[in-house]
């Protein structure tokens, strides 16, 4: 596990996992406190593995940010 600082200043615990495969790459984040993946797939390759990784943190702070514009989930789980 990691921690990943975002724009907003919070840092998340992550893992992650990409691989290469004839013609394609994916990358595979987890955000355990947030209860979030991010799951990218390109039909594709760039030179630089990362530079493709890195757009799972994108696509994770737009997520982030809409969850905290939304607040708390309004529906509770019945007992």
């Amino acid at each position: 596990m990691r921690t990943h600082a975002f724009e907003d200043g919070r840092e998340l615990m992550h893992a992650n996992h990409g691989g290469v495969a004839r013609g394609g790459q994916n990358w595979l984040m987890l955000f355990p406190e947030e209860e979030m993946a991010v799951a990218l797939n390109i039909n594709g390759r760039m030179n630089v593995f990362w530079d493709f990784g890195e757009f799972s943190v994108e696509v994770a702070s737009r997520f982030l940010e809409r969850k905290r514009e939304l607040g708390p989930p309004r529906h509770t789980a019945a007992k």
